[in-house]
């Protein structure tokens, strides 16, 4: 082999400086900040708004800024919740969007009487309040006609000619 080898062909490959290189002046100036202004531009404590472990979702990392044992780094407690239509409590926690036909199918036009609206159900004109005035018994109606009286279904008993 040949006294330059592969290191003197890099070397002479690299372009070449024209021009003497030269100091600089000074040195680099100040390239941060002061433990002060790090501290001036942090969160101050904050007991009253500060979130707590129950206001952030349960394994969700934050940065607590209160000062009632739970300053620092830590992990929420928050519990993600679903809505059950076999009660009417609502425990505490997060819901995912969702709709409430979604969670009862018996929030329905169909199911609401006329005049209401539940969580922007309206009602059917077909569902009445039945229990008002005097409720029609059997003997009020027609025989063969039939009617809903304080919730029940009545069928009529009256025929004309037993009247005379």
């Amino acid at each position: 082999m040949g006294g330059g080898g592969v290191g003197a062909e890099l070397v002479s490959a690299l372009p070449r400086r024209r021009s003497v290189f030269v100091e600089p002046a000074a040195g680099p100036g100040a390239t941060g900040h002061t433990l002060q202004q790090v501290v001036d531009a942090a969160p101050a404590a904050d007991n009253a708004s500060g979130a707590g472990l129950a206001d952030v979702l349960a394994g969700k990392v934050f940065w607590s800024l209160r000062t009632d044992g739970t300053w620092g780094l830590r992990s929420g407690s928050l519990a993600t919740r679903t809505l059950d239509a076999s009660t009417t409590t609502v425990l505490a926690g997060y819901y995912a969007a969702t709709t409430l036909v979604v969670v009862d199918s018996d929030l329905a036009t169909g199911n609401v009487r006329a005049g209401v609206s539940i969580f922007g159900v309206n009602g059917n004109t077909n569902v009445v309040n039945t229990s008002t005035g005097t409720p029609a018994t059997a003997p009020d109606l027609l025989a063969g006609k039939t009617a809903y009286a304080n919730g029940n279904h009545v069928s009529g008993s009256f025929t004309p000619e037993a009247a005379l």
